[in-house]
């Protein structure tokens, strides 16, 4: 199978499990990507819309690099006093977003970040 037809084709890799280090392995594919002028999409969907490191880091790479950050933060942990209509409306949001940007053809990869979590946590389902 050619080059072509393997971009053609598609990949989905995912990171999963517990701890730290999940959104940082996803970041270092976005990364490669841009270093082959890859147009990268990542969709955050608990993280809330604070400063980050990697928000910045975007602005740099732009335009090959955009994140868009539509959580509300962490959802029933560390402080969090947000209803959790309020959490599943936002990635539900972001589910849709994703949705739209995928059929756009605009970007080579889709990452969505903490897809697993809010599958997990209710915040969005497979149907």
């Amino acid at each position: 199978m050619g080059p072509a037809a393997e971009k053609a084709r598609g990949l989905v890799i995912v990171f999963t499990g517990s701890g730290k280090g999940k959104t940082t392995a996803a970041l270092g594919i976005a990364l490669r990507a841009c270093g082959h002028a890859l147009r990268t999409l990542v969709i955050q969907f608990i993280k809330g819309p604070w400063l980050a490191g990697e928000l910045e880091a975007a602005k740099r790479l732009a335009p090959n690099l955009e994140i868009i950050a539509t959580g509300k933060g962490f959802v029933g942990i560390m402080g969090d006093d947000l209803p959790f209509s309020e959490h599943q409306k936002a990635a539900q949001e972001a589910l849709a977003l994703a949705r739209d940007k995928a059929g756009t053809g605009a970007y080579d990869i889709l990452v969505l970040d903490e897809i697993d979590n809010a599958l997990r946590l209710g915040l969005v389902s497979l149907e």
